[in-house]
């Protein structure tokens, strides 16, 4: 259900960053050849995100064509 769903959602994003006023995040350049595919209509994105408490690195990259 959309309720359960939710809050599988919000339990994991407790679980990866505590307290989300204290997490950094930090968008990171697309320019590499690496993201070249995902240029082809609107670009992509790169971030990282640092939860100081686990000291824990999440990266998450992105592709806004199909």
């Amino acid at each position: 259900s959309n309720l359960e769903i939710g809050r599988i959602f919000l339990d994991f994003n407790k679980f990866l960053f505590d307290d989300i006023n204290k997490i950094e995040i930090f968008s990171w350049s697309t320019n590499s050849s690496y993201f070249d595919d995902g240029k082809e209509w609107w670009g992509s994105f790169f971030w990282t995100v640092y939860n100081p408490y686990k000291e824990w690195y999440l990266g998450i990259t992105a592709s806004t064509t199909d």
